[in-house]
C-alpha cells in the first residue's frame, strides 16, 4: 500500500461517517488493497489534490481524534508489517512530511515508532530516527528519554560489535541521530 497518498487528504474536511467506518475496518482487517482503493476514491470524489494543510479550524478540531486513531492504526499495521518494502514506505512518507506531527506525537504512536528504531532493516531505522528526531520538538518527554536509550545502544553496538557491517550502520545511524536532535 502507499501510504503517500494518505497525506494528501485534507483533514480539514474530514471523512465522511460511512467512509470512515468502512476505512477504519479495512485498516483493522489490514486489507491493504481495499484500504488502497478506498483512499483513491475518497480523494477522487472530494477532488483532494492538495497537500496535507491542517488548519485550526473547528472542523479541524473535531475530526483530529479520529484522524488521531487513523494515523495510530496505520502505524502499528505497518510497523507490523512483515513486509519491508511497506515498513520503507510508511517511513519514507512520515520522513519526508511533518503534517502528521500532532499526532505521531502522540505517546502510542511514538511507542510504534520507537519499535521501529530497531527494525531490521537499516532504511526503516534511519527513517524511525529522522521522524523520531523531528518529533523530539513536539513530546521532548517523552521522545528524548528514548532516544538517550537509542543513543546508548548505538555506541554499545559500535564498541562491541565485531561484524564490521554492524559497526558501520551503528555508525550511520548515530550520525543520523546526532544531525536530527541538532536540527531540531
Amino acid at each position: 500500500m502507499d501510504f503517500s497518498r494518505i497525506r494528501r487528504i485534507r483533514v480539514s474536511q474530514g471523512l465522511d461517517p460511512v467512509p470512515e467506518a468502512c476505512f477504519m475496518e479495512r485498516i483493522m482487517e489490514r486489507n491493504a488493497a481495499e484500504a488502497d482503493r478506498m483512499i483513491v476514491l475518497y480523494k477522487q470524489r472530494n477532488d483532494l489534490g492538495r497537500d496535507f494543510l491542517p488548519s485550526a479550524s473547528v472542523a479541524w478540531m473535531e475530526r483530529s481524534s479520529e484522524w488521531q486513531q487513523i494515523v495510530e492504526k496505520l502505524l502499528i499495521a505497518a510497523v507490523a508489517d512483515a513486509d519491508v518494502s511497506v515498513r520503507q514506505s510508511v517511513f519514507l512518507s512520515l520522513h519526508g512530511n511533518g503534517g502528521f506531527d500532532e499526532f505521531l506525537a502522540q505517546a502510542d504512536s511514538l511507542s510504534a515508532i520507537f519499535v521501529a528504531l530497531n527494525d531490521e532493516d537499516f532504511d526503516v531505522r534511519e527513517f524511525a530516527i529522522s521522524v523520531a528526531g523531528r518529533l523530539s520538538e513536539k513530546n521532548p518527554a517523552y521522545v528524548l528519554p528514548a532516544l538517550r536509550r537509542h543513543l546508548i545502544q548505538l555506541l554499545m553496538h559500535l564498541e562491541q560489535n565485531a561484524d564490521n557491517k554492524c559497526r558501520e550502520e551503528s555508525d550511520k545511524l548515530l550520525g543520523c541521530l546526532i544531525r536530527n536532535l541538532m536540527l531540531h
